[in-house]
Formats: structure tokens, C-alpha cells, sequence
């Protein structure tokens, strides 16, 4: 039977089933980190954090590609393990929007929490754009979905920390941290003499969505596991 919390104001308002299905789906968001770096060390030709984008990983082919934003870029790609960066785009944004749409019950009533859980899944929609049209194959839908997966990703969290501040304040700060963090990084992502490398700033725009999902899925199942047992004690009694 689903558990709700929603009358005494706590977060999750709810540990119903879904939630934590939801809470499983984001819990699995660093395997993406795991995907890169696999990917990354089947390059044969020299590939820098700092200074390529993630993106570069995910080209389907071997050859040069140019990127004309607020700078330009030029890099020599060659991935040959490219399915599975790919593949992990797919995946997270679909976790992502699962674990959104069947964990809104997490998050209590109100229009402020319907909104920022909707951007968050639609971040998941960018991803999955992101991970299916490659930088070489269709520039244009994949740099949309990365405009719907950072901006988005970010404006979701700030309306949900704006939420949590009453009812889990410190999850509130880190989110808001985290906004912070990855504001900051699509900022320099646009700024051609922001100091620091492309890859670095596109890092630090969107890892820290992935580690908040990671952090929240983690707070959901502690609250289901002490919910659980809490039920087995009263149960022995």
C-alpha cells in the first residue's frame, strides 16, 4: 500500500511504488560517468577533457567537425566505441523523464513542483535527442537537445529547491548549489574568453544534473528502507 506524507509537509510526500521505481531509475544517472570513460579510452588520437566536448565522443564518424555557437570549434574526432556514448545519452534521458513522470508523487502539490518535475523530464527528452542524431549526423537536433537538456535541467531544479526549502533545507541548499554550479558552466560554455576550455565548461553545465538525480534518488530510497522497517517493527510488536 503507497505511503503518504503529504499531510504533514515532508519530502517525499509520497513512497508509493512508483516513487521508488522512479528512485531506481535515477539512482542508475552515474552510469553515464562510466560510459564516457570507457568510451574515452577506446580513442586513438589524443582527447581532452578540458577541451573537447562530451559530444565528441558520441561521432559516428572519423573526420573533422566544426561547431558554430558563440565560438567556434574545430576539433579531429574518431570514436570508435561511439554506439555506447550514444547509447548512454538514450539512456539517462530516459531514466530521466521515467523516473520524473512516475516520481511526481514524490514532490508535494502545487504548480511550482509540477513545473520543475515537467522541465526535468523534459531535460531527459534532450538527452535522449542528444544521444540519437550525433554531432557529425545531425548537428542541429543535437545541439537542440542540448538546449533542452541544460537550460531546462537547470530551471527544474531551482523550482525545486524553491520546494524543498521548508521541508528538507539541506537538500534545498545542495540543489540550489548545484543550479549554481551548472549555471555557471552554460555561462562559460557561451563565453569565447571565459579562461577555461569548451569540454570543461560543457562538464561543468551538465554533470552536476546528473549527480542531483543521483543525490535525490538516494534520498528516496533511505526514506523507503526506514519506512519498510519501521513497518516491520510495529509489525513485531
Amino acid at each position: 500500500m503507497a505511503k503518504s506524507l503529504s499531510a504533514s509537509g515532508e519530502f517525499p510526500a509520497s513512497l508509493s511504488g512508483r516513487v521508488v521505481f522512479a528512485a531506481w531509475c535515477w539512482v542508475l544517472s552515474p552510469l553515464f560517468f562510466v560510459a564516457e570513460g570507457i568510451t574515452r579510452a577506446a580513442w586513438t588520437t589524443p582527447y581532452s577533457t578540458a577541451e573537447n566536448y562530451i559530444s565528441d565522443l558520441g561521432a559516428a564518424h572519423c573526420g573533422t567537425v566544426t561547431i558554430e555557437t558563440a565560438q567556434t570549434y574545430e576539433a579531429y574526432v574518431c570514436s570508435p566505441l561511439h554506439p555506447l556514448m550514444n547509447g548512454a545519452y538514450i539512456t539517462v534521458g530516459l531514466l530521466a523523464l521515467t523516473g520524473a513522470l512516475a516520481g511526481r508523487a514524490a514532490w508535494p502539490r502545487g504548480r511550482a513542483a509540477t513545473s520543475g518535475v515537467v522541465l526535468v523530464g523534459l531535460a531527459g527528452v534532450g538527452a535522449i535527442i542528444a544521444g540519437l542524431f550525433p554531432e557529425d549526423v545531425n548537428l542541429e537536433l543535437h545541439l537542440l537537445g542540448a538546449l533542452l537538456a541544460v537550460p531546462l535541467s537547470n530551471i527544474g531544479m531551482l523550482l525545486l529547491a524553491l520546494v524543498l526549502r521548508r521541508r528538507k533545507p539541506w537538500l534545498a541548499a545542495y540543489t540550489g548549489l548545484t543550479v549554481l554550479v551548472g549555471l555557471t558552466g552554460l555561462v562559460l560554455t557561451g563565453s569565447p574568453d571565459s579562461g577555461i576550455g569548451i569540454g570543461l565548461a560543457e562538464r561543468l553545465a551538465g554533470y552536476p544534473f546528473e549527480a542531483w538525480k543521483t543525490v535525490v534518488a538516494v534520498v528516496l530510497l533511505v526514506a523507503w528502507r526506514r519506512s519498510r522497517r519501521g513497518v516491520q517493527e510495529t509489525g513485531t510488536l
